[in-house]
């Protein structure tokens, strides 16, 4: 005897009647390309604003200065950058760097959208961001904050900010404190002889980049090198 009309028609748990918020694989890749984006200030660091990236490696090999290319670069894009130096609580060596950098960029002066916070615990960090609803913070390094996996994972939720986590190796080529970052980031990158090497990326290619030769940030009289189309991902 055969089902009655009312009862056949009717959605099972395995077939809703609505498949709400399922997306074709392309459908996903479509929105990815779509993302806009901004120069993260290095060849291949085209990024929208809200990603999470790691850069670990070895003692000086450059860490440090490929973390404050990228801060300049956002800044001077108008973006609120925020440096957390827990390394260089002091202050000297973190201005010569940044004064270097910004002249390797071709930058007249620091951006005004940039801060430079001393903080050296997570709680201290978190004072800090209390006020900072947008932009990208740079932590160097995640290694020396010692901060736990369960507040990493609640700052990498926050809206609307962006990361940058400098972690270092240990003598086994791993990063001290742990993969949890590795894996939950949007880039990986490990840096080694001033040379930026991209593991993992999903806004785009796995690249090699020179940190000797980062992109100029200095307008020309008829050609805006960088732009700022804002954006979120």
């Amino acid at each position: 005897m055969p089902l009655p009309e009312s009862v056949r028609n009717q959605p099972t748990a395995w077939q809703p009647r609505q498949r709400r918020g399922l997306r074709s694989a392309q459908s996903v890749v479509e929105q990815s390309k779509r993302a806009q984006r901004v120069s993260w200030g290095l060849d291949g660091l085209s990024l929208p604003l809200k990603t999470s990236v790691t850069l670990e490696g070895p003692p000086g090999g450059g860490k440090s200065t490929a973390a404050t290319y990228v801060a300049l670069a956002l800044a001077a894009q108008g973006i609120e950058v925020v440096y957390v130096a827990v390394e260089e609580p002091d202050g000297a060596t973190l201005t010569e760097r940044f004064q270097r950098c910004r002249r390797a960029v071709g930058l007249p002066s620091l951006p005004r959208t940039l801060r430079l916070s001393d903080a050296i615990s997570p709680h201290e960090v978190d004072e800090d961001l209390e006020a900072f609803q947008r932009g990208v913070v740079v932590l160097d390094s995640l290694t020396e904050l010692r901060a736990s996996d369960e507040w990493l994972a609640a700052q990498l939720v926050r809206p609307g900010l962006g990361w940058v986590l400098v972690q270092h190796w240990t003598t086994g080529k791993a990063p001290r404190g742990g993969l949890e970052p590795a894996y939950t980031v949007d880039v990986r990158g490990v840096v080694k002889d001033f040379g930026l090497r991209l593991i993992k990326n999903r806004w785009g290619p796995c690249v090699e980049i020179d940190l000797r030769e980062p992109l100029s940030l200095n307008p020309e009289p008829d050609r805006q090198v960088v732009t700022f189309p804002g954006g979120d991902r």
